[in-house]
């Protein structure tokens, strides 16, 4: 089994046995929440970004209310509450798969590839997103990117509602570079970690 640490350097996607969602729970907390991710763009209309991973966030990035949807109290998987299922063990990957295969099985890269985040945040490629360029219902302001092994990881981000403050609203991967192709790119000048 990997452990949070074995996150910040993984090279590979890690196996399904090999990882666990309190482990990334644990992750998420020590290394995304309560820091401030502060990039300074080459764009005048975001001069400058500051992202911000909550708690709750989890959850969605995940794509458990994909897996979920449709089961009886299944709000109670998302946001908040799912975050503290997941850090107390009650929801696990087993749970999500003999919940419903199917949807599983089409978010289960996502959730395997989900430890690389640190990595985009890190040493990030930025594009200005337009889903309409992508035909995509996926709606961004940001996406963060890295290319591992042939497939494209994205991090979309958005502004919150009347705040200074960005938050990940999107991880997903992708084989082909069509969210990213015809897209405008953002040089990030300089990238810090503030502790929040």
């Amino acid at each position: 089994m990997l452990s949070v640490t074995d996150f910040l350097t993984i090279q590979a996607k890690p196996k399904e046995a090999d990882i666990s969602l309190q482990t990334i729970q644990e992750f998420y907390k020590e290394h995304l929440c309560n820091r401030l991710f502060v990039f300074e763009l080459e764009d005048d209309s975001r001069p400058v970004v500051k992202l911000r991973f909550e708690e709750n966030n989890l959850p969605h990035l995940l794509g458990i209310q994909h897996i979920m949807k449709g089961i009886k109290k299944s709000h109670l998987y998302i946001g908040q509450s799912g975050y503290d299922l997941m850090k107390n063990g009650t929801l696990t990957l087993n749970l999500l798969k003999t919940t419903n295969k199917s949807w599983y099985k089409s978010k289960k890269d996502r959730i395997l590839y989900f430890p690389f985040v640190y990595q985009i945040l890190n040493n990030p490629t930025a594009i200005i997103f337009d889903n309409s360029i992508a035909n995509t219902n996926i709606d961004v302001d940001i996406i963060l990117y890295n290319k591992l092994n042939n497939i494209y990881l994205h991090l979309g981000i958005d502004r919150s509602s009347g705040s200074e403050f960005y938050y990940p609203k999107s991880f997903y991967d992708r084989k082909k570079d069509d969210h990213i192709t015809g897209q405008s790119p953002i040089n990030i000048k300089s990238k810090r970690i503030e502790i929040d």
